[in-house]
């Protein structure tokens, strides 16, 4: 869902919750890792989900996607 903004229980207004880079400082990971349920893409969301339970601060930093010009996607027909 492009361009759709996320409300986590009313909190931090996440713009995309399923791509980009995230970065976790090791305990924080940690802790994440300890206590999910979910694997594959459903983790990104109940990893921010997680961090905001635990009080971590979450920022959302935007990227810039360019077009490849060698290679193949992984998620292309």
């Amino acid at each position: 869902m492009f361009g759709v903004s996320y409300t986590v229980d009313g909190w931090a207004r996440i713009k995309d919750v399923t791509s980009g880079f995230r970065a976790y400082e090791r305990r924080v990971f940690g802790e994440i890792a300890s206590q999910s349920n979910l694997d594959g893409f459903e983790f990104q969301v109940e990893a921010l989900y997680l961090v905001k339970r635990l009080g971590i601060k979450v920022i959302e930093v935007p990227i810039t996607f360019i077009n490849r010009k060698r290679g193949k996607s992984k998620l292309s027909p």
